[in-house]
């Protein structure tokens, strides 16, 4: 999901639980009272840290309430159960429309650029990943959110409501902006692959790196978040979400140039000794423009969209050539 989109332009159909009801629940989950609280973050979700009266540190997130996110919760434990650096989930409460997941805290670290790590660590961490819970799907769940899945059952270019994001579907709409997802969607409607689990916001501002004199590596790597942000999809459609992502901090236009992109899937290939068709490249490509379709519909939306269209066109009309789209 695009980071730099202002927090405060996601409406919610209910208010949010006040920052008490977290530390209510971190107090119950945790068995100890709540001594004090970190900080407190709102964007698509409102997450708060608090410290216990024992000294353990818990984070509380506030998500309106969706059936997939039993099955996150579940891959998130296995990851960490692996030995994946990401927060453990401890437990949960519901309240109000709203799911108050409690997990470990994992502080420090800071997310790295790009120009800082190389591609290779965004590649490694990606087939870890996979293989720590790619093969673990539950039939569809969880489901792929909106943001990251091309292949929607709406009848819309644009997918139906999610429960955090407004209705992409409204108006206004650009018209090249609706034929370029509808090509995509085309494109990848016959895609085929075995199902897999990937994390679909796997990009910059969701790691945290631990500094280091020399090259970074997943050694270096202090915490991977928003696991709310997995998805079933088929494994070319995953990597090329990700290979569409990887770079993007919270500041705009720093998604991945068609190159970083074409290194991406060149490293992961080569990385995981695995071979793909002319048909899988171009899938890859497609899938790797929804996200920057979706973010740019969303920015329109919202009315916040100065230079977003200007950046994004160039740049689909090639990823779209690629696709052969």
């Amino acid at each position: 999901m695009d980071p730099a989109r202002p927090a405060t332009t996601s409406p919610r159909p209910l208010p949010a639980p006040p920052v008490a009801d977290l530390a209510t629940v971190a107090a119950d989950v945790g068995g100890a009272p709540v001594a004090g609280t970190l900080w407190v973050l709102d964007q698509l979700s409102r997450v708060a840290a608090f410290r216990l009266a024992d000294g353990r540190e818990v984070v509380v997130k506030a998500r309106p309430a969706e059936p997939r996110l039993a099955a996150c919760t579940a891959l998130q434990a296995a990851a960490a159960a692996a030995g994946l650096p990401c927060p453990r989930p401890l437990g949960s409460s519901a309240a109000g429309g709203w799911e108050l997941a409690v997990e470990e805290h994992r502080p420090g670290g800071r997310p790295c650029t790009v120009g800082e790590l190389g591609i290779q660590p965004f590649v490694d961490l990606a087939l870890r990943l996979d293989d720590a819970v790619g093969g673990l799907a539950a039939g569809t769940e969880p489901a792929a959110p909106p943001w990251a899945d091309p292949l929607h059952a709406g009848a819309d270019v644009w997918p139906t409501r999610d429960a955090r994001l407004p209705d992409l579907r409204r108006d206004p709409r650009v018209p090249w902006l609706d034929d370029a997802a509808g090509r995509v969607r085309r494109r990848l409607a016959d895609v085929d692959g075995l199902p897999r689990v990937g994390h679909l916001d796997l990009e910059t501002h969701n790691l945290r790196w631990a500094e280091a004199p020399g090259p970074r590596t997943l050694d270096h790597l202090v915490s991977l978040d928003d696991w709310d942000s997995l998805g079933v999809l088929p494994q070319v459609v995953v990597v090329g979400q990700q290979a569409g992502t990887f770079t993007a901090t919270r500041d705009r236009f720093t998604d991945p140039t068609v190159a970083q992109s074409e290194e991406f899937v060149r490293r992961w290939l080569a990385t995981s000794g695995r071979v793909w068709s002319r048909d899988e490249h171009e899938a890859a490509w497609a899938a790797g423009l929804w996200t920057k379709l979706f973010n740019a519909q969303d920015r329109v939306v919202h009315r916040d969209a100065v230079g977003v269209l200007e950046h994004a066109r160039p740049d689909a009309d090639e990823r779209l050539r690629l696709a052969r789209a």
